[in-house]
């Protein structure tokens, strides 16, 4: 292939990034994007950036994040951008596109042009990518795997080469991956993995010495993580739970889901029960009985076995639970390893069979990549729905709180997430932020805003029990319109007495307990409302030897919103007697009492 040509093939990865997500430029803001822009245009990351590269993301020690790299490069762009949507949509769908010419270059260093760019189109096009892309929260993912790729692809160089310049830079941007996601520390096994099954030419020693550097990095990672969180595994607590104490059978079982669900990103309908493993067996058997069956071309299946160590090991940060649409981020680094493994498996069988046989791997891998771009289209478009759903829920918002008076505002009927018909999230709209867009731009400035969960008019009849001054609002999908609903307290339901703690107290984390009168309630509900998002909690256990049953409160969930709005929070009792009749207590307020260093984790 002439350079030209070469050139000309090269040109369709952005080419086709930009036709797809195009016309998602202009999307609006949601969820996540207006509290986090809200927190980095008022305390931007280069404020004190030592103590930045010190501490927890966001100064969150409830997460467990460390991204100070990611962050700065958001918060670049928010100083740059505003509250703009165009320019961050357009930076990060160039980073994406930048993203698969990368894949392309790793490809090409073990596949022929063709395969490799057959890689690149597969990663660009996957229909999940859009949570990544064009939802602006997800910069971490974008920018740590644009790092962690151009280390990948450093390290390859470095091994052509015989260049310690080029590890030094491997390890570099691997230490700018490291400090943007901590689905970054996965790479060390990736370089393994490239050295002991491709490059068979160098001793092992060799091989093992090159991957030293890289894992010394790691536990020097790891050591800081241990100083700031006291652990070294990052991430969600449960996450972490479940990699530091797996279950085989439920770890096999998310597993083989997992890799279904990667190929055959479909959540229309539930998969047929035997559908993952027909699917895994089919993909497992292809490259071990043609490859088996000719023993002068074995050479073929380290390349295989290297996309699928990639992708698996790639799903293990996420304890290989698997995606839905609305958290297809947790997939973008584990694409690449099905792309690249998919379009290798293609590239082995084509060499191995003779005559028309060897065009139908070429043939499957364009089918596959046609329906996960149909799939990219579908997407696509609900992302732009939510991001309009958004618009039009803000702006009747900011409106209503124009007019006079200072009480808090409660929110019901927003939308957490568009849905599809198996009521699989696909995008989110006000998971978070709503209070943060109600104030433009993007503040906590005004009447305090607070978002409620899925409840009936007649369930939320404890707010104006407990706070006659609350405005209430609705949201109403059919309409698209935002309307006052007005309650009155004469329909009360049955009195449910609570005993601790009372209105208007600040508690501590240790304190976070509520007690009250079960009466003959035989289902109860806690519900707790923040500014950031609701809470609802079913209650279970029996009463004391006082008659009265105690629920915690949710700390971590109450910790991080104090972290990020400080504001009161409102709880009440739900329950439901015999009957089915409401029953429920009046809603109560109380501020939590955190020191700064808890709350703010440094």
């Amino acid at each position: 292939m002439t350079d030209r040509g070469r050139r000309a093939l090269l040109a369709l990865l952005p080419a086709a990034v930009l036709a797809f997500y195009g016309r998602a430029l202009h999307r609006g803001f949601t969820s996540e994007d207006f509290l986090l822009l809200r927190l980095l245009r008022a305390d931007p990351p280069w404020h004190d950036l030592p103590a930045r590269f010190a501490s927890p993301w966001l100064g969150l020690q409830l997460f467990k994040f460390y991204r100070p790299v990611s962050t700065l490069l958001f918060g670049l762009e928010a100083a740059l951008f505003g509250t703009v949507p165009f320019g961050y949509n357009l930076v990060h769908t160039l980073v994406h596109a930048g993203n698969a010419l990368l894949v392309y270059a790793i490809a090409r260093r073990i596949a022929p042009p063709a395969a490799a760019i057959g890689a690149g189109l597969l990663f660009a096009l996957y229909p999940l990518h859009p949570n990544a892309v064009v939802f602006a929260a997800s910069f971490a993912t974008l920018f740590a795997t644009a790092f962690l790729l151009g280390a990948f692809l450093c390290h390859q160089i470095a091994g052509e080469r015989f260049s310690w310049s080029w590890e030094t830079g491997s390890l570099f941007l691997f230490a700018l991956a490291l400090g943007s996601y901590e689905a970054a520390a996965i790479l060390p096994l990736l370089f393994v993995a490239h050295d002991l099954l491709l490059a068979p030419e160098r001793p092992l020693r060799t091989r093992l010495a090159r991957c030293l550097p890289a894992f010394v990095l790691l536990g020097l990672y790891f050591l800081l993580r241990r100083h700031l969180f006291g652990v070294f595994l990052g991430g969600y607590e449960q996450t972490g739970r479940r990699l530091l104490a797996p279950q085989l059978r439920q770890l096999l079982s998310d597993v083989v889901q997992s890799l279904y669900r990667l190929y055959v990103p479909l959540f229309e309908h539930p998969a047929a029960p035997f559908a993952p493993g027909l699917f895994l067996l089919v993909m497992g058997l292809l490259p071990l009985v043609y490859l088996g069956a000719s023993a002068a071309r074995r050479d073929l299946l380290p390349p295989v076995l290297f996309g699928w160590i990639w992708t698996i090991a790639a799903l293990a940060p996420f304890a290989f639970q698997p995606v839905v649409p609305g958290t297809g981020r947790y997939a973008y680094l584990a694409v690449v390893g099905a792309s690249l493994g998919t379009v290798f498996l293609a590239q082995a069988l084509a060499d191995l069979w003779r005559g028309p046989w060897r065009l139908l791997p070429a043939l499957a891998v364009s089918l596959l990549g046609i329906g996960w771009a149909i799939l990219l289209v579908g997407t696509l478009g609900v992302y732009l729905k939510a991001g309009r759903t958004a618009q039009s829920i803000a702006d009747p918002l900011r409106r209503a709180l124009q007019t006079p008076g200072g009480s808090p505002v409660f929110v019901a009927g927003v939308p957490a997430f568009l849905e599809n018909e198996a009521a699989a999230p696909v995008a989110a709209v006000f998971h978070y932020g709503l209070a943060d867009a109600a104030a433009p731009p993007f503040t906590t400035a005004g009447p305090p805003v607070y978002p409620l969960p899925a409840l009936t008019a007649e369930e939320l009849l404890p707010l104006v029990n407990g706070r006659p001054q609350a405005r209430i609002y609705e949201w109403e999908p059919i309409s698209r319109k935002l309307r006052e609903i007005v309650l009155t307290a004469s329909s009360r339901p049955a009195e449910i007495a609570l005993v601790a703690p009372a209105d208007g107290a600040q508690l501590g984390p240790a304190d976070l307990t509520v007690a009250f009168q079960p009466g003959a309630g035989r289902r109860f509900r806690l519900i707790v409302v923040a500014r950031g998002n609701p809470s609802v909690t079913e209650i279970t256990g029996v009463p004391a030897g006082d008659g009265t049953l105690r629920a915690a409160l949710p700390r971590d969930f109450l910790l991080a919103m104090d972290h990020l709005y400080g504001s009161d929070v409102y709880w009440w009792i739900e329950g439901r007697d015999e009957h089915g009749r409401l029953l429920g207590s009046r809603a109560r307020s109380f501020r939590l009492a955190v020191p700064q260093a808890s709350s703010r984790g440094n």
